[in-house]
């Protein structure tokens, strides 16, 4: 999954989500001393983007920064950000690396969960999740170029 944030017109509308409720527990679930949240906490965090924002164009496109959060945290753990760098004038590809993240929720509202490492840090782990994010990178990079995004 690939969350873009870029320099949009102003857009009215809901704030685009921060996580789904079922992300918020299952992220809150790793954290034992935030046991009396509510496990949709996270779902009420408040983000500054729009979803479907209409883009402002430039000239030549916008400079791409591409953020992936480490072993098990999601996307959004850089909303923030991301909203900064799109404030200033960066497009922003967020990858989260599915089976990596503590929770991954897809448009059809499947939510697949962390099993990259489940069964401990190895060598051979570190180097499968370094061919695998360079792989989902590729492929992200390969996806914008194709769609002509950050020409405007």
């Amino acid at each position: 999954m690939v969350s873009l944030w870029y320099p949009a017109k102003k857009a009215k509308g809901t704030a685009a989500p921060y996580v789904t409720p079922r992300e918020s527990a299952l992220i809150l679930k790793g954290f034992p001393e935030l046991k009396n949240l509510p496990p949709d906490t996270l779902a009420k965090t408040k983000t500054h983007a729009r979803a479907a924002a209409p883009a402002l164009a430039k000239k030549g496109g916008w400079p791409l920064v591409v953020m992936s959060p480490g072993m098990t945290m999601p996307r959004a753990t850089l909303t923030s950000l991301a909203e900064e760098f799109a404030s200033r004038g960066y497009m922003v590809a967020g990858v989260e690396h599915t089976c990596e993240s503590v929770a991954t929720t897809f448009p059809d509202g499947r939510t697949v969960t962390f099993r990259a490492g489940a069964g401990g840090q190895t060598p051979e782990l570190g180097e499968k999740v370094a061919r695998v994010r360079a792989a989902d990178t590729t492929f992200v990079l390969d996806q914008l170029e194709r769609a002509g995004a950050g020409t405007g």
